[in-house]
């Protein structure tokens, strides 16, 4: 089924809005009469109640004759309900300086392949494993079979194991990066991969999040690519107390050059569907990048773990 531009542009528009905001509802007119005015109130909020009051009047009357309440009450639950959802949330933030807090870091690239979301996600690993404990820390990385291998690494590099490519992995922290103590405490896992040309990017081909621990908090690096092609289990909101998204690639342009203008309102609707989904915060490291979710995202270089992006990362 083929779908017009004009459509695909609606339909990003739409996941363009915020979580939060409704559809108006409008109210059943062929039992009673309602002004228009009701239910095209200024602002999403009023949407919701206006809308509601249209269509529950006719029940609160029969509810009242009846000798019983009115949906006021209802709605009263329904607000204490969000309060205390809301209240959840910001004690679920948790707070990275506490060392006793665990903290998975997932990618979708791994040395030796020499690019971004392969560095800094071990980098951000490390120095996060520091002052922790042996295994607190887990850097998730995709395994690729040979074939693949062939292609990616640098110098003819394979491996025939994933025990192998771990060591390659915690000697480059220990050497190039200097940090042998953390080299000696992060777990590095690995989940199961493939390599397609056509994209120039590695996508998950199975499951693998069930098999994990849950942590205190997980940091997504790049949430749109991990879940484009993700199998369907578990979600990452579900497994882990605090998920984070950390947006590295403006794709939206890797999908104007490689395949035309025509993609570009599909993947950026994709995009936002993604985070929206699985992350609780987004924090993109260029102004550059596209909107994803606007009430949660914000623009930060957290690369490297100093103090103040700590915080950056869970707040913004």
């Amino acid at each position: 089924m083929s779908i017009s531009a004009s459509s695909a542009l609606m339909l990003a528009c739409l996941l363009a809005q915020p979580v939060a905001s409704k559809m108006p509802i409008p109210p059943d007119t062929s039992r009673f009469r309602v002004d228009s005015t009701l239910w095209m109130p200024r602002n999403p909020q009023s949407v919701r109640w206006s809308s509601s009051s249209a269509r529950i009047s006719l029940a609160d009357r029969v509810n009242l004759l009846r000798g019983g309440t009115t949906s006021n009450a209802n709605e009263e639950q329904d607000l204490k309900s969000e309060e205390e959802s809301e209240s959840y949330h910001s004690d679920a933030i948790p707070d990275l300086q506490d060392i006793r807090k665990t903290v998975t870091v997932v990618t979708s690239a791994s040395l030796p392949w020499m690019t971004g979301t392969a560095v800094n996600p071990l980098l951000r690993a490390a120095h996060l494993t520091k002052d922790r404990e042996a295994g607190a820390v887990t850097l998730l990385v995709p395994w690729i079979d040979l074939e693949d291998q062939h292609k990616l690494f640098p110098n003819n590099l394979t491996f025939a194991t994933q025990a192998d490519q771990r060591a390659y992995v915690l000697r480059w922290v220990a050497e190039a990066a200097a940090m042998p103590s953390a080299a000696r405490k992060l777990t590095v896992s690995f989940y199961p991969g493939r390599y397609l040309s056509s994209y120039g990017s590695i996508f998950s081909i199975g499951p693998y999040l069930e098999g994990l621990p849950a942590t205190d908090l997980c940091i997504l690096e790049e949430p749109e690519h991990l879940a484009w092609f993700r199998y369907p289990e578990i979600g990452w909101a579900e497994k882990f107390g605090w998920v984070v998204g950390v947006m590295h690639t403006n794709y939206l342009a890797y999908a104007q050059e490689e395949r035309g203008m025509w993609a570009v309102p599909f993947v950026w609707a994709l995009n936002q569907l993604c985070c929206r989904a699985y992350c609780h915060r987004v924090v993109k490291l260029s102004a550059t990048l596209q909107s994803y979710a606007p009430h949660k995202e914000s623009v930060s270089n957290v690369h490297g773990v100093r103090q103040v992006n700590t915080r950056k990362l869970l707040l913004n």
